[in-house]
């Protein structure tokens, strides 16, 4: 498996990535975006990565949010505007390898990482989502931006994501712990009613982070699966 770690960025700070391609030969080939949640990092979600891509034979892509992995020490630095901003300029970096087939991208997210991916999908074209423990906005702090319009405690426009999923006509799985100590089950009923095609799958006795390999055994074959259809 060959893999690569890499800084890029979008001008104005680098983020850390990693692509994990099982082959590195032939062309149109599809390709998989990690996005891993708040206070974790990447490396939560390398093996998954390489196993992703080595059963699909595709371009998978994980990277750290903006104030996580090698910058967490900066944590406070970043707002949910800055971290939707690293998951478009990680997605156009993925879609920008030469052997990826752009109409084939799909995207997994978790927990604060799910609520990133959801509102990906009205920046760039998902065919498959996974979501797995999604936030909600009402999770999410949003700083006033100087020329913001309303009250902070409102949510801003494009950031309520039961609203952009529900725009999104691509394919979505909702993957739950049964034992999720984070996010409560009502956070998954509210996602799958917001998207009616979407599929669910529930992860039993799990807890929130998946500690038990044999839950990740779950999360990595869930992975795999839907993303067959790519």
């Amino acid at each position: 498996m060959d893999s690569q770690k890499f800084l890029f960025g979008d001008g104005h700070h680098s983020l850390a990535g990693c692509i994990f391609d099982p082959s590195g030969v032939g062309v149109s080939r599809p390709g998989v975006l990690f996005i891993h949640g708040q206070n974790s990092s990447q490396k939560a979600y390398e093996e998954r990565a390489r196993i992703a891509s080595r059963d699909l034979d595709a371009i998978c892509m994980t990277f750290d949010l903006s104030g996580h992995g090698y910058d967490a020490p900066n944590f406070e630095r970043y707002s949910v505007y800055d971290h939707l901003d690293d998951v478009v300029t990680a997605y156009d970096y993925l879609a920008a390898h030469d052997a990826l087939d752009q109409t084939r991208i799909g995207v997994c997210g978790a927990s604060y990482g799910g609520y990133l991916a959801a509102l990906l999908t009205a920046h760039r074209a998902v065919k498959r989502l996974i979501l797995r423990a999604p936030a909600l906005s009402k999770d999410i702090a949003f700083p006033v931006r100087p020329t913001a319009k309303g009250l902070p405690h409102e949510v801003p426009d494009g950031f309520d994501s039961l609203q952009v999923l529900g725009r999104y006509p691509g394919e979505v799985l909702m993957v739950e712990s049964e034992n999720d100590e984070v996010i409560p089950a009502s956070h998954i009923t509210a996602y799958l009613l917001a998207s009616p095609h979407a599929q669910h799958q529930v992860i039993p006795e799990a807890g929130h982070a998946l500690t038990n390999p044999t839950w990740d055994e779950v999360f990595v074959k869930a992975i795999v699966n839907w993303f067959r259809e790519l």
